[in-house]
């Protein structure tokens, strides 16, 4: 039996891998250096492409993030959950 690897995501102008703080399960770039991601348990933010992630909200069960034209940012995900 393998070991499961470590959570990664590939960000910034560069494509670099970088850990990933959990098991992302949306990530919206807002630009190359300011990234958001829905998590297993909750909303992340990365402001240097994804090498530093910081939790904002914890919240289970996120499945999808979304950032409209004017920046207001909206999470989806179960039980018909929609945070704002």
């Amino acid at each position: 039996q393998t070991p499961q690897s470590e959570p990664r995501i590939v960000a910034g102008p560069r494509f670099a891998m970088h850990p990933a703080p959990e098991r992302l399960l949306s990530v919206w770039p807002q630009s190359p250096e300011s990234l958001w991601a829905a998590g297993e348990t909750g909303i992340w933010h990365s402001v240097d492409g994804g090498a530093r992630w910081n939790r904002k909200h914890e919240a289970n069960g996120l499945r999808k993030i979304y950032f409209s034209p004017g920046s207001r940012g909206y999470a989806l995900g179960a039980r018909k959950t929609v945070l704002e």
